[in-house]
């Protein structure tokens, strides 16, 4: 399985390139970077597979950029990359329909930005792998760490946090565990009272609050490396592929976002 990552000509796809390359990396997986083509870009002057690529058309700068960059930190045989043309949401939901994560940029900008700008939250509510939304952090001065997790007993949020376990084991560091008004969810006090994930000792911290979820969580993405969250919780209606609080969180946090099913 690997890591698709959707990338546009702005800096919101290089960001996620960026995060997808550290992923691939951590995870040991193969990277797949996929540049949607809106059918007016030329190709390659080379093709991917032969090197750096130094000269592209315009339309074409990003998926260029994404693969020179990738390319200087990840093996040749674990790197591939694709500039299909069609509709960004189908074209990364096809391509990521077997992978173990994607990852997408927050916006784009011109000539893409209606693009990625509303790609990002349809692939996080359609995508069958958890998602990775990555948002430029604000404050680039801010000191970073831990995984955040929102839980309220759910099945999506049970599954989030198992994301979240990994994310943390992973990268080495805490797991923040906020857990929700009126939610009960024993399974996190055990984790809490073990903290082992997987064999390798995961820091777990439990944050019990009585406030509205998606504020808590959206003022947690101001320091966390990354925020996780179920599609729906308790809440959601099944005919809504994402829930108020994801939905929120989405639109306002500020650093990356994972959704999971």
């Amino acid at each position: 399985m690997s890591i698709v990552v959707g990338v546009d000509n702005g800096p919101g796809g290089q960001l996620a390139v960026r995060w997808a390359v550290d992923e691939a990396l951590l995870r040991g997986r193969p990277l797949r970077i996929v540049h949607v083509s809106t059918g007016m870009e030329d190709d390659p002057a080379e093709p991917a597979r032969t090197g750096r690529l130094r000269t592209v058309a315009p339309g074409l700068r990003g998926y260029l950029d994404a693969m020179n960059y990738a390319r200087d930190r990840v093996p040749d045989d674990m790197l591939s990359g694709i500039h299909p043309q069609g509709p960004a949401t189908r074209v990364l939901l096809k391509e990521s329909a077997d992978a173990e994560l994607l990852v997408v940029g927050s916006r784009g900008r011109p000539p893409l930005a209606a693009v990625m700008g509303s790609v990002s939250s349809a692939v996080a509510a359609h995508a069958a792998p958890p998602t990775v939304v990555v948002r430029g952090y604000e404050d680039e001065g801010t000191q970073r760490g831990g995984i955040v997790v929102g839980v309220d007993g759910s099945t999506h949020a049970a599954r989030a946090l198992q994301f979240a376990l990994v994310e943390a084991r992973l990268r080495r560091t805490d797991l923040v565990v906020v857990q929700g008004r009126g939610a009960t969810s024993p399974t996190v006090d055990e984790l809490v009272a073990a903290g082992t994930v997987r064999g390798s000792t995961v820091r777990l911290h439990l944050v019990r609050n009585d406030q509205e979820p998606a504020g808590v969580l959206i003022d947690r993405t101001r320091t966390a490396t990354l925020t996780v969250v179920g599609s729906r919780g308790h809440s959601g209606v099944a005919s809504v592929l994402l829930g108020s609080v994801s939905q929120a969180v989405l639109r306002h946090a500020h650093g990356p976002v994972a959704v999971v099913h």
